[in-house]
């Protein structure tokens, strides 16, 4: 889909009354839900997109890159599509993104399911400018290099046998600077505190267990459930994706949410 001279890239599959619309993390595509895809396909539509700057979507001007621009992209989906009913499922980064999708265009949002997401005040409590700073130089220094570390700390476990690290560092590493840094900025000057209130929408997370001990805890909010597999990283949508699948489903199945 084109828009104001950019591209959007999705793919659906699937059919139904009530869509799973599915939001990548930071520097990955919408092929780290290849397998949610397949999985649900036979009972909802799955929809899955590039957000800005990833996969084929169009960058924006980096100045201009916040978690609130990306989150518009997944409104113009929605109406390109006419996804009436719909979960946003968000990993990483895309869990605070389906939080601005929710709290811009919140008709027909029936909730957000979080991977490994919301529940670390590094990532998802705004940091000071000088934090932030900090944290921007070793990717702009080397950000392949600082990728491919991050990747081998928190990726756990490769089920399928399929590669997972190696994929992971190859997609993450193509996205361009120009990209990667103001995402990551826009992400680290996000703040839930004052963000969640407005949401609207009930929250379930699907988080890693075994990462708990690297990140500083925020306190539970309101209308936020959190449940944790075991024996999966960042990613236990590609790292054990028939055992996440059980869990999306079972989550599914928990109407209505608190």
């Amino acid at each position: 889909m084109a828009h104001d001279g950019r591209r959007i890239a999705w793919t659906e599959v699937g059919a139904g009354e009530t869509a799973l619309l599915f939001l990548h993390g930071w520097c990955c595509d919408q092929s780290s839900w290849r397998h949610q895809m397949a999985a649900f396909a036979d009972r909802f539509r799955c929809v899955s997109l590039d957000l800005a700057g990833h996969g084929r979507t169009s960058a924006i001007a980096p100045a201009e890159t916040t978690l609130v621009a990306m989150a518009s992209d997944v409104h113009l989906v929605r109406e390109a599509l006419g996804l009436v009913n719909v979960f946003l499922v968000g990993h990483s980064m895309g869990g605070p993104v389906a939080v601005e999708a929710a709290r811009h265009n919140p008709d027909g949002v029936l909730g957000i399911v979080g991977v490994d997401t919301l529940t670390d005040a590094r990532m998802y409590a705004r940091r000071p400018e000088e934090e932030i700073a900090t944290r921007l130089e070793p990717l702009e220094a080397d950000l392949p290099g600082s990728i491919a570390g991050l990747v081998r700390m928190i990726t756990l476990v490769d089920r399928n046998g399929a590669g997972v690290v190696d994929e992971l560092t190859a997609t993450m590493a193509s996205v361009p600077p120009s990209v990667a840094i103001p995402s990551m900025r826009a992400l680290l000057a996000w703040d839930i505190d004052e963000r969640w209130p407005r949401a609207g929408v009930s929250v379930q997370a699907i988080n890693s267990r075994a990462l708990i001990p690297l990140i500083e805890e925020l306190p539970r909010r309101e209308r936020l459930t959190v449940r944790t597999m075991a024996d999966v990283g960042h990613f236990p949508m590609l790292e054990d994706p028939d055992a996440f699948n059980a869990e999306l489903s079972a989550l599914l199945g928990e109407l209505p949410w608190p």
